[in-house]
C-alpha cells in the first residue's frame, strides 16, 4: 500500500513532466482517488496504532481513561479503512468488467483488493477494532 502511494506520486510527476494526462472517466477518477484514500487510511491506522502502543512502554499514562479517546479516534479511522475495502473491491470488479483496462491494470486492481482483504483479516484477527478499554 505504501509503495502504491509513493509510486503513484512518482507516476504523477513523470506524467506531468512529459505532459501526458491520465485519461480516465469521471467514475474511474473517483475510484482511483478512493482507493488511494483507503490505502492512506489503512496505513495511517497501523502506524498510529503502533505508535500509540509503543509510546507508553516507558510512560503508562496513555493506558488510562484519558488515553482512551486517542485509541478510539485511531480505531474510528480503522473502521473507515475497513469500510473503504468495499470501494477497493468495487474498483476491482469495475476493472474486470471494463474493456478499457488491459490485463495488467486488472491484475493490479485485484492485487489491491487482496491487499485490503489481508489488512481486514489482520484487523479482525488481531481484534484491533475492539472499542473496549480492557488493558
Amino acid at each position: 500500500m505504501l509503495l502504491t502511494l509513493l509510486l503513484g506520486f512518482v507516476a504523477w510527476l513523470v506524467r506531468r513532466h512529459y505532459g501526458q494526462p491520465l485519461k480516465l472517466t469521471p467514475l474511474e477518477w473517483r475510484l482511483h482517488w478512493a482507493v488511494r484514500i483507503v490505502f492512506a487510511l489503512n496505513l495511517f491506522f497501523f502506524m498510529t496504532l503502533s505508535g500509540i502502543f509503543l509510546f507508553p512502554l516507558k510512560r503508562h499514562e496513555l493506558f488510562n481513561d484519558s488515553g482512551n479517546i486517542w485509541i478510539w479516534l485511531v480505531q474510528s479511522i480503522g473502521v473507515l479503512g475497513a469500510i473503504g475495502t468495499i470501494v477497493v473491491f468495487y474498483n476491482a470488479v469495475h476493472a474486470w468488467m471494463s474493456k478499457r483496462y488491459r490485463i495488467w491494470e486488472k491484475l493490479q486492481a485485484t492485487i489491491f483488493a487482496l491487499a485490503c482483504l489481508g489488512v481486514l483479516w489482520l484487523v479482525f484477527a488481531g481484534h484491533l477494532l475492539s472499542f473496549k478499554s480492557n488493558y
